[in-house]
């Protein structure tokens, strides 16, 4: 059982594969948390995994949402496992996750970390396609050794992007994150097309599409940006953050549009 959320495809193209090499069914937490589906009955020795993004060397908030929420039946023993992706380094954000799993009596038998690419474009430009194409096929060699130690149940913390000074700058930055995401600094221009992408691809229904575009219908959301990665005219902007610094898409794969971010 492997559950996952991504927002402009790089956590899903690890649980893919990841899915894949374990023959594991795949679970959408955007998905689980709009069908209000939060109990599992886990099968024998079945492993049970988490891949999400990093951010602010954090959680997304739907995370620890999720897991509030999550009962899973039959726990015997099971192994756990993280898998996060980011654009630089993680923080501590696997601890963060360990803690909300131990409040259900469950705890993370293993970690990991793959380098991917940096979407934040408030604060970053996206690459060009050759660097883009560089990042993820030396994130591809980081992702098999982790389907590797995945299938043998290694154990311990196998994180090896989490930076120095991992505690302090989850510390610092997350806070930042968690009283931020403020949706007034989402703007949409006169490109909009009203095709209504925006409101099927958030996470939280914090965007309804009206007779004149996009509205973002609550104050806070997750703050994956996958509206504005992800709007077919660019017409979604951060404030003016986000000018000229590209839009993104892992390349690899395919999302469903009621999915994720």
């Amino acid at each position: 059982m492997l559950f996952y959320f991504s927002a402009t495809g790089n956590s899903k193209y690890v649980a893919d594969k990841i899915a894949r090499n374990e023959r594991d069914r795949l679970i959408s937490i955007p998905e689980a948390i709009s069908e209000k589906s939060f109990v599992y009955t886990l099968g024998e020795y079945e492993k049970v995994g988490f891949v999400t993004p990093t951010y602010f060397y954090g959680l997304p908030t739907i995370i620890p949402y999720f897991i509030e929420r999550l009962e899973l039946n039959n726990i015997k023993g099971n192994y756990f496992y993280h898998v996060l992706t980011c654009g630089s380094k993680t923080g501590e954000a696997g601890e963060s996750l360990n803690k909300a799993l131990q409040k259900k009596g469950c705890t993370l038998s293993a970690r990991y970390g793959v380098r991917m690419v940096e979407t934040y474009i408030p604060m970053f430009k996206i690459p060009n396609e050759m660097k883009v194409r560089h990042f993820l096929d030396e994130a591809e060699e980081q992702i098999n050794i982790i389907c590797k130690a995945i299938q043998n149940c290694a154990y311990g913390d196998q994180n090896t992007v989490k930076g120095l000074f991992a505690r302090g700058k989850t510390n610092l930055a997350y806070p930042l994150y968690v009283y931020g995401r403020r949706t007034k600094r989402f703007k949409v221009n006169e490109n909009c097309i009203k095709c209504g992408l925006c409101e099927r691809v958030c996470p939280c229904q914090a965007i309804e599409v009206n007779e004149y575009g996009p509205v973002w219908k609550q104050k806070r959301c997750v703050q994956c940006l996958g509206c504005l990665h992800r709007c077919p005219v660019q017409a979604i902007r951060y404030k003016k953050l986000s000018e000229n610094r590209g839009r993104y898409h892992n390349p690899y794969i395919e999302m469903e549009a009621r999915e994720e971010k």
